[in-house]
C-alpha cells in the first residue's frame, strides 16, 4: 500500500533488506514473522511515516470488495448475488470482507475508495466494470494485490476472472439462428463495459458466420453510460424477429417495452438473455439464457487474491474465463421460412 507521503511497503522492505510480503505479514499481524522482526518492521514503518494499523486478534486477511453504484442501486442485482458468493468464499478461507460501493460522482471526481485510503484492506477485488482511469488511480495509489471480477481492463495489467461472454452470446445467437431466425437485433450499450462489448462481438460472429448482415438500426442502447440509468432505446420502424440481450435484466426490460408497444413474446418477437439470473418481474415469461457459474467465478477470484497475498508472482496478466451453458425457457419461438 502507498501512503499519501509516498512511503510504500516496498520502501520499508528495501530499508530493512526483507521482502515486501514479509513487511505486509508483519504489519497485518499475520503468522510467519518472528516477534523481533515484526517489531523492527513496525518501528521502521512508523519512523518512515507509514500508517500502521492497530494489531488485531485475527491473523486473517481483510479483502475489500468494490463495486460501482450503477450496478447495485437497483435493489435486485446480479452483482449483489456475486458479492454474497464472494463474501461466503472469503469467510470460509478465514478472510474478513470490507464492502464499498463507489458512487458515480466519486468515480468522476477520482475520490479513492475509503476502505483502501484508511488502510483497512490487505487486497481488493473489484466487482463489475469501473473506468480505466479510476482503475489506474487505485492501482497507482495503493500497492496491494488486485483482481477484477466479471470485467477486465483492455489497457491495464490487472488479473481478472470473467465469464465467457464472447462465446456465450455467440452460442445464444447461434441458437436463435437454428430456430429459424435471421433478423436478429442486439440490446446493450456497447461502450459501457468490456463484458457488453464482448457479448456484442459474439453476436456479430454468429451472424457473420451465417452470412447474415448486421443492421445498425437493430442495435439498441439500453442505458445512460454516465449514470447507469436503464432505458431501452427507441424500437426500430422495421422490427427484427428476435433480440439477443446482454443480460437477463435487460431482456426483462425489453419484454416489458415490447408488450407495451403491442408485440407478443415469443409469438411475435423472440428474446434471449445472458447470465440466467433475473426473474421477470413484469410477466410470467422465462428467459432463454446463458447460465454462468458465479460460485466458481467467486472461488477463482478468491484463490487468486489469496495466492497474491501469500507471495505468488503478480504480473497482472492472469485472465481466467469461466464457461457456462445454455438454458432453454419460454422466450423463443421457432421461426419458419424467414429470409434476410
Amino acid at each position: 500500500m502507498k501512503m499519501k507521503n509516498g512511503v510504500t511497503m516496498a520502501d520499508i522492505a528495501d530499508a530493512l533488506g526483507v521482502s515486501k510480503v514479509t513487511v505486509s505479514n508483519a504489519l497485518a499481524g499475520r503468522a510467519g514473522v518472528s516477534q523481533e522482526l515484526r517489531e523492527k518492521i513496525k518501528q521502521t514503518a512508523i519512523r518512515m511515516g507509514y500508517m500502521v494499523k492497530q494489531s488485531s486478534e485475527s491473523s486473517g486477511y481483510s479483502v475489500g470488495v468494490i463495486v460501482s453504484g450503477k450496478y447495485v442501486e437497483r435493489g435486485e442485482s446480479y452483482y449483489w448475488e456475486i458479492y454474497w458468493e464472494l463474501a461466503s468464499v472469503l469467510k470460509s478461507r478465514g478472510a474478513a470482507v470490507v464492502f464499498e460501493m463507489i458512487k458515480v460522482e466519486d468515480e468522476r471526481k477520482k475520490n479513492v475508495p475509503l476502505c483502501l485510503n484508511n488502510g483497512k484492506c490487505d487486497a481488493v477485488i473489484i466487482l463489475g466494470p469501473l473506468g480505466n482511469s479510476y482503475l489506474e488511480l487505485i492501482k497507482d495509489s495503493f500497492e496491494i494485490p488486485m483482481v477484477l471480477l466479471d470485467s477486465y481492463s483492455d489497457r491495464l495489467m490487472i488479473d481478472a476472472v470473467i465469464s465467457s461472454g464472447y462465446y456465450g452470446m455467440y452460442r445464444m445467437t447461434e441458437y436463435l439462428i437454428r430456430k429459424g431466425h435471421v433478423k436478429i437485433g442486439y440490446v446493450g450499450s456497447i461502450l459501457e463495459s468490456s463484458s457488453i462489448m464482448d457479448r456484442y462481438h459474439g453476436y456479430c460472429k454468429a451472424l457473420q458466420e451465417n452470412k447474415i448482415p448486421i443492421r445498425e438500426d437493430w442495435i439498441l442502447e439500453d442505458r445512460d453510460i454516465e449514470t447507469g440509468e436503464i432505458e431501452i432505446g427507441k424500437l426500430p420502424e422495421e422490427m427484427p424477429s428476435a433480440f439477443a440481450c446482454n443480460c437477463d435484466f435487460i431482456a426483462n426490460e425489453l419484454i416489458k417495452k415490447l408488450i407495451e408497444n403491442g408485440y407478443r413474446v415469443p409469438e411475435d418477437i423472440s428474446i434471449v438473455g445472458y447470465d440466467n439470473y433475473s426473474k421477470n418481474k413484469y410477466y410470467n415469461i422465462g428467459i432463454t439464457s446463458y447460465d454462468i457459474n458465479i460460485h466458481l467465478m467467486a472461488v477463482k477470484a478468491v484463490d487468486r487474491i489469496l495466492d497474491k497475498l501469500a507471495g505468488a508472482r503478480d504480473d497482472g496478466d492472469d485472465l481466467q474465463v469461466i464457461s457456462g451453458k445454455l438454458i432453454e425457457k419460454d422466450s423463443v419461438k421457432e421461426k419458419k421460412s424467414e429470409t434476410v
